[in-house]
Formats: structure tokens, C-alpha cells, sequence
């Protein structure tokens, strides 16, 4: 099926003849030399956003206003809901139900959690937000919300609240498990991803490489990569980043690979943002198009902008 999901997407992006793209051309160098004029056009993607924390502006964006499926980026939104949530009491325990796991699929923490296990919110952030675990969102999820319907409520709430303004975005679940009624867009993901950004002890979090979440009452302990292979090489060592300094990546059959990233150089601490969704992948050369595309922006960005 990823292979398939390759060969779809790839066609469409070659034919997908009316993309649009825009680039703040007036802002490259602006405080330097610009050693290329024009930003690398995606490939094998269906859109892409670009934005510079310093002059809090996009300085690319690639069909950005395209709704796309947002695969793990979902994640992002819950993460913040439970941190917001949570500010302050992070050591709270939360008792797994049966209910809470119901429709869990895809992607768990290993071991799975378990019906009547007791854990810590500070332990599920880390499970849902570094590594993925479908079974810690939807802990989180009733733990915030009591209900899984009132958590998705909230969650669109929160998106098209005035202090994000994701207005395209559509939210089904806690986790970006495929459901053609989710959508979003790669603008509005930038956005979501912006205001979580600026979340006390989001960026700890996320920026992690490696956490393990102590024994439980029904479990030893568990060892949680960061998926996002710019942070750990754990799942894939080619996109190690030393620049990276978190958010978020996955995908799904139908919505593709999507990734979010936060860059930051060592030397200046300029700093951008890259959303790139819908990205295809290829099993025989482990080349994931979403980190492709990101690199190639994100390297022209920090050779083009100095401020």
C-alpha cells in the first residue's frame, strides 16, 4: 500500500500543473549576501509552508492553503490541549480504562498500555508527542476532556479559536488515524504548530531524543524514541539534524508522510519553521519526500536569510 500510495501521489504532483507557490522575494539577504535567489521547489509532496521566527512571516508557502489529510500532526494538538490543561501538574495519575483504549489502532507504546494501569500525564505527553503512541493520545484525551467527544470538540474549538486561527482544519480524533472527514492545511498546520511552540515546556518535550517512562503498576519500564528522524536516529539514521530542535512527524497510507520542523542554527540562533504534508515514500531507498522536501528549504533558508 505505501508503495502505491508512491506511485499515486508522485503522479498527481507531475501533473498538478496549476501548483501555487509564493516567496517573499524582498526579504532573502537582509542582512547579508543570499546565496540563491529562489527557494528549491517541492517534489513528490502536495504542500509545504516555510516561516522565520525572527521576522515572524512565511517565507515560502507551496499550495498552503490545500486541504490535506494531517496524519501524526494531529498530535501536536493534543499535546498542547493536555499541556494547557495540565500546566503545573504534569505528576498528576491517570487510571487507563477500557474505554480509553477502545479504539485505539495503529501505532502504541510497547508494551501497550492496559486497562487499569496507572500513569503519570507527564509520561503520556512523551508518549503521544515523541513517540507517536496512539494509545497515550487517547489517555490524554479523556484525562483533559472526560469524553472522547469532547476532547475532538475542544480540539476544533481550539484551532479556530482567535489565538491560532486554523480556520480549515478539521479535526476526528486524537490521534491523525485516517478518517476521510479529517482535513487540514499546511498554513494551518504552521499555525497550530506555532502556538504550541510558544507553549511552556512544549519545546522540552518535543525536542527530546530519548525518554523512558519508569515501571507501572501493570508494566516495566518502556524505552520512547523520538519518530522525528531529524531528532534521533533511531527509526532512520539519513535526517539527523544537528540544527533540529523538535515537533513532529508520521503519515499514513492515504494522507502520505507529514513532518514539522523546528530548526535552529548553533551559531546565530536564527530560527525557521517547516511544514511539509502529504509527502510520498520509498520502501527500496528509505527516502521519506516530506524530510526531503524540509532539508532542502530549510538548507536554503538559513543560506539566504541572515539577519
Amino acid at each position: 500500500m505505501k508503495r502505491l500510495f508512491c506511485i499515486l501521489l508522485c503522479a498527481a504532483v507531475l501533473l498538478g500543473t496549476f501548483a501555487s507557490a509564493a516567496f517573499a522575494d524582498g526579504d532573502a539577504g537582509a542582512s547579508g549576501d543570499t546565496s540563491s535567489a529562489q527557494p528549491p521547489e517541492p517534489e513528490h509532496c502536495l504542500s509545504a509552508y516555510l516561516y522565520c521566527f525572527e521576522n515572524s512571516r512565511s517565507l515560502y508557502e507551496y499550495n498552503s492553503e490545500e486541504t490535506v489529510y494531517p496524519t501524526s500532526t494531529v498530535k501536536i494538538m493534543t499535546g498542547l490541549l493536555a499541556l494547557e490543561h495540565f500546566q503545573g501538574k504534569l505528576d498528576t495519575k491517570i487510571t487507563v480504562t477500557s474505554e480509553m483504549l477502545s479504539k485505539v489502532s495503529g501505532n502504541t507504546l510497547s508494551p501497550k498500555l492496559s486497562a487499569g494501569e496507572v500513569v503519570s500525564v507527564e509520561d503520556m505527553l512523551y508518549g503521544c508527542l515523541i513517540g507517536g503512541a496512539n494509545d497515550a493520545a487517547f489517555v490524554l484525551a479523556y484525562a483533559v476532556s472526560g469524553s472522547l467527544e469532547d476532547f475532538i470538540t475542544l480540539m476544533n474549538t481550539k484551532a479556530g479559536s482567535s489565538a491560532i486561527g486554523a480556520r480549515n482544519t478539521k479535526y476526528t480524533n486524537p490521534t491523525g488515524i485516517h478518517d476521510d472527514g479529517m482535513y487540514t492545511t499546511a498554513r494551518d498546520t504552521a499555525q497550530i504548530a506555532l502556538y504550541a511552540w510558544s507553549v511552556p515546556g512544549f519545546s522540552d518535550i518535543v525536542s527530546t531524543s530519548k525518554y523512558v517512562i519508569e515501571e507501572t503498576n501493570m508494566s516495566e519500564y518502556r524505552t520512547v524514541y523520538n519518530r522525528n528522524s531529524t531528532i534521533s536516529k533511531y527509526y532512520a539514521s539519513g535526517y539527523y539534524d544537528e540544527r533540529a530542535i523538535g515537533m513532529n512527524a508520521g503519515g499514513t497510507a492515504a494522507g502520505g508522510y507529514c513532518t514539522v520542523q523546528v530548526m535552529r542554527d548553533p551559531e546565530t540562533s536564527v530560527s525557521f519553521l517547516c511544514v511539509v504534508m502529504g509527502g510520498a515514500w520509498e520502501d527500496d531507498s528509505d527516502t521519506i519526500y516530506s524530510y526531503e522536501n524540509a532539508q532542502k528549504l530549510l538548507n536554503w533558508a538559513f543560506d539566504s536569510y541572515t539577519y
